[in-house]
C-alpha cells in the first residue's frame, strides 16, 4: 500500500501531472468507445472494431495536454470576485471552450479513420447543435462539482470520470452515420 500512495503521490505531482493526465484521458477514451460500442452491438463483442477503439483512445494523446494546460490556464486566469462568481465564470468560460475540444476529438477520430481535414469538418458541422447540446447538459453541472470542489491537481482527473459517459455519447454520435450505412449496406445485399 506504501509503494502504491508513493506512486500516486509522484504521478500527481507537477513533475509527472500533465503525463498522468494524458495517460487518464487515453484510457477513458478508450474505455468509454469500448463500452459504446458494447451497447451498439446489443450487449456483445460479436462486430467490435478494435481500431476504432484505438483511434478515439488516440485522441487522448492531443486531449491529455490540452486538458492539462488549459485547467492550469483557467485557474490562474479567473481569480476576481466570490468563490461563487469565480466558479460561474469558469464554467461559462468553460462551455463557449467545450466546441474546440468537441471538434478536436472528432476531427481527430475522423482523420484517423484516413478521411480529409475537410470531411473532418464537414463532420463535425453536421454534427455540432447535438454536440453542443450534450456539452450543456452534461458540463456545466459536472464544471461546477469540479471548480468548486475538487482541488486543482485532480481536476483533469474529476472531469475523466466525466468524460467517460460523456465519451460514450460522443463516440456513438460521431460513428452514428457510418453505423447506419452500415446496416443499411447489410440490407441491400441481403434483398
Amino acid at each position: 500500500m506504501n509503494c502504491f500512495l508513493r506512486f500516486v503521490k509522484a504521478a500527481y505531482s507537477p513533475r509527472f501531472l500533465v503525463f498522468t493526465n494524458t495517460a487518464n484521458i487515453c484510457f477513458i477514451y478508450g474505455a468509454a468507445d469500448v463500452f459504446s460500442q458494447y451497447v451498439e452491438n446489443n450487449g456483445n463483442f460479436d462486430n467490435f472494431d478494435w481500431r476504432r477503439a484505438l483511434r478515439v483512445s488516440s485522441v487522448g494523446l492531443v486531449h491529455g495536454p490540452m486538458c492539462h494546460h488549459y485547467y492550469k490556464w483557467l485557474d490562474g486566469a479567473i481569480i476576481k470576485g466570490t468563490e461563487g462568481q469565480i466558479v460561474l465564470k469558469k464554467v461559462f468560460i468553460d462551455l463557449i471552450c467545450s466546441p474546440f475540444f468537441a471538434v478536436t476529438f472528432i476531427a481527430g477520430v475522423t482523420l484517423l479513420e484516413g478521411n480529409s481535414v475537410l470531411n473532418a469538418v464537414d463532420e463535425y458541422r453536421r454534427k455540432f447543435w447535438t454536440i453542443f447540446a450534450l456539452d450543456c447538459v452534461v458540463w456545466p453541472p459536472a464544471q461546477t462539482v469540479n471548480f468548486w470542489l475538487i482541488p486543482p491537481p485532480f481536476r483533469v482527473f474529476f472531469v475523466s470520470s466525466m468524460i467517460f459517459v460523456y465519451t460514450c455519447c460522443l463516440s456513438y454520435i460521431k460513428h452514428q452515420k457510418e453505423e447506419r450505412m452500415k446496416h443499411a449496406a447489410v440490407k441491400d445485399t441481403v434483398k
